[in-house]
């Protein structure tokens, strides 16, 4: 007996009715032995999602419907070969919550890929993220309020399931370019809108985004097949190295260090617990290399001023939590401490561009000296060792001496002997310092501190504590 195509349409509700029959229940539904790449690319787009808004989602649900489909699929279409043959490209199935697009034929191996990419984009939108894998392409976008607008788009297809939830949606018919397409306007403020088609290439397209639909469908209709090598590319002129630092550090953290170079630069800050804040910026990724062990550690991406990020929040109190990403000029940035996220990103966003001649001036060519020099000393002596600069007052009544002195080359070094002091930090004009008070009267109390122009300054002198900070607070640079 021949099956025509009229017999098949006249069953084609009841066989529908018995496919999805054989669904089983969510608690039925056995475990599935994914593959550790599947495994990898789910990760990717749970982390992706976190800290943003929700787009089309439920994703142990789809999980579990895409093995489902793929053996209830099999079974229908095994029944008959010529049952198989009229289902053929992308076929349609519409349940309760789910919209599923179903590839059910052999996919052209002789078709050059085309490159898809949206030629119009609403105000305040930017391409951020191209990821292509084996049978699909995603292109994400986004804007200052961290909403993605995201183009999927299928070449290749090889049994390939799109699952899109409707729960929260009101799906219409609408039209691309003239081709029918499935609009899906969400009633949830917190997950996107949708709008699905087909085009003449038997490419299956998926556009999603917190838009209204008329701008949704304006932007579904500027896709185009595009030529990279021939899309317009800002060019970046070389010109100075940039350099950033942090303007907004947490109370108690004090500056321990500040290294800016062509390559980049460090800043590190401590507080009297001896826990660290670390900015680090790396302008030549190419040549240099930032590796973070986030073995102990929780790792996710999000947004963060436009920019993907990867957050590693630390599963030991002993390791602080990071973040780091690349932003503007190809930059790579990374902030660590112990803050909880909210507050690293906090940090994160108080990064500033400062002039290089502002922050890594000729050391040499800086004079510093004491302005506040205590009743009894004068001037004795002043030396240039190349590297290092000395003035030393004198203390005429006891022949005393208050030396101070400053490293301007860091190849140049010096030692103070320790033993037999108690060792203390302090604030030196948001500097930590470290204090060294001498059990011995014959021994001068010191202090020491770096500045942000990388330069060491040390106090010796027989005076106690506080007035050995006020003579270290005054040290300044000379006009």
């Amino acid at each position: 007996m021949k099956i025509t195509d009229e017999m098949l349409y006249r069953h084609a509700a009841e066989a529908r009715d018995i496919w999805l029959s054989t669904f089983p229940e969510d608690s039925e539904i056995p475990e599935h032995p994914f593959s550790e790449e599947f495994n990898n690319e789910m990760d990717k787009l749970i982390a992706q999602s976190h800290k943003s808004k929700k787009s089309f989602g439920k994703f142990q649900r789809i999980a579990a419907m895409f093995a489902a489909a793929i053996v209830g699929a099999g079974s229908f279409v095994a029944v008959n070969a010529e049952a198989r043959s009229a289902f053929v490209g992308w076929v349609k199935e519409l349940t309760d919550d789910y919209l599923i697009y179903r590839y059910e034929e052999e996919p052209a191996v002789d078709l050059k890929p085309l490159t898809y990419r949206v030629t119009w984009l609403p105000d305040g939108y930017t391409e951020f993220l191209v990821h292509d894998s084996e049978n699909s392409v995603l292109v994400a976008y986004t804007n200052e309020a961290g909403e993605m607008l995201k183009l999927h788009y299928i070449d290749n297809p090889d049994e390939t399931d799109w699952f899109v939830n409707t729960s929260n949606a009101i799906q219409k018919s609408a039209s691309v370019n003239g081709i029918e397409a499935d609009l899906l306007i969400s009633t949830d403020p917190d997950t996107s809108s949708g709008v699905m088609w087909i085009d003449q290439y038997n490419t299956a397209f998926l556009l999603s985004g917190f838009l209204d639909e008329e701008t949704l469908l304006r932007v579904a209709e500027s896709v185009r097949d595009v030529d990279l090598s021939e899309m317009a590319v800002e060019e970046i002129v070389p010109g100075e190295p940039q350099h950033y630092d942090l303007t907004m550090i947490p109370e108690g953290y004090a500056n321990v260090l500040s290294d800016h170079a062509d390559d980049g630069g460090s800043v590190l800050y401590e507080n009297e617990a001896g826990q660290y804040l670390t900015f680090i910026y790396n302008n030549d990724s190419g040549e240099s290399s930032l590796y973070i062990d986030g073995t102990a550690s929780m790792t996710y991406q999000t947004l963060f001023n436009g920019y993907v990020v990867d957050v590693m929040v630390s599963k030991d109190p002993e390791i602080p939590n990071s973040m780091v990403w690349v932003g503007e000029n190809d930059t790579v940035f990374y902030v660590s401490g112990f803050f909880d996220p909210d507050v690293l990103f906090e940090i994160a966003g108080s990064i500033k561009s400062i002039h290089e001649e502002t922050t890594k001036p000729d050391p040499a060519s800086l004079r510093y000296e004491p302005t506040l020099i205590p009743e009894g000393y004068t001037w004795h002596r002043e030396r240039d060792f190349g590297g290092m600069r000395s003035i030393v007052y004198k203390k005429n009544d006891a022949d005393q001496l208050l030396r101070y002195h400053y490293i301007y080359d860091t190849a140049t070094s010096t030692f103070t002997d320790a033993v037999g002091s108690t060792h203390s930090t302090v604030d030196i004009n948001g500097y930590q310092a470290d204090m060294l008070l001498f059990d011995d009267p014959a021994t001068s109390n010191c202090i020491m501190w770096t500045d942000e122009n990388d330069c060491a300054h040390a106090v010796h002198a027989f005076l106690d504590e506080a007035d050995l900070i006020k003579v270290a607070e005054s040290v300044q640079l000379a006009d």
